[in-house]
């Protein structure tokens, strides 16, 4: 009888040890559980962009809905009848305009330049690698290449080589 309680005694002190380990497992504030669904569905801190901001001292400048609003008029949609040029030049005259807390142009630029974009233009941006836009100069040459892509090039340059 003795060995029996001896043993229960045993067992629950190693149940609670383990009770223990569950319990500094709950104080670890990064695990969230979730479920396979809530897996399949983003959220807010998953979800970014090809395109990260530089950072920039002071206080982030915040841009209201009237500067949104102006840069939504010139948009893209990557079709072959538009001309990504004029689209870069007339947001480039846009962007001139908006002034805010000390922000560089380049930073106003990476931050607006996602509200121009549409349809196939915006996949194309959202296929980007994460993060592998990180100048306005890397903006325009990616949108170069993918427009203008080497190979398409070529085949404009024969036609004005044979002349």
């Amino acid at each position: 009888m003795a060995d029996e309680r001896e043993r229960d005694a045993g067992l629950n002190a190693g149940n609670n040890g383990a009770d223990d380990a569950r319990d500094s497992d709950d104080d670890n504030a990064d695990f969230v559980p979730r479920t396979l669904r809530e897996f399949n569905v983003p959220r807010a801190g998953d979800v970014k962009g090809a395109i990260r901001l530089p950072r920039i001292a002071g206080q982030q400048p915040n841009f209201n809905s009237g500067v949104v609003n102006l840069v939504q008029q010139n948009t893209f949609h990557g079709l072959g009848h538009e001309d990504p040029h004029t689209h870069l030049q007339t947001f480039l005259e846009f962007c001139r305009t908006i002034k805010t807390n000390g922000a560089p142009a380049g930073y106003i630029r990476l931050a607006l330049f996602p509200f121009t974009l549409r349809d196939k233009a915006k996949k194309w941006l959202g296929s980007l690698p994460r993060d592998s836009i990180t100048t306005w100069g890397g903006t325009v040459q990616n949108v170069s290449d993918k427009v203008f892509p080497s190979q398409k090039n070529c085949q404009g340059k024969n036609p004005i080589n044979q002349f």
